[in-house]
């Protein structure tokens, strides 16, 4: 099973261009909604050009690691 990841790896080459998350690339010049794998691609957000902040995995999602459940 391939590792599947939603956050693209370096800028895509076009602002068509579309991330499959289980071969993790950008493909071109596609009209299907799915890779030759068969994992459904993802469309860029609006503004592609968003970068995270300092701390943020994504735009906007700021991963929490120290769980007060954990310390038990």
């Amino acid at each position: 099973m391939h590792d599947v990841s939603l956050t693209p790896i370096g800028d895509p080459p076009s602002r068509h261009a579309r991330w499959c998350p289980a071969c993790q690339l950008w493909l071109e010049h596609t009209r299907s909604r799915r890779c030759v794998c068969g994992a459904a691609v993802v469309r860029q957000p609006y503004r592609a050009r968003v970068r995270p902040q300092a701390g943020e995995l994504r735009p906007g999602i700021v991963g929490e690691f120290e769980d007060p459940r954990d310390a038990a």
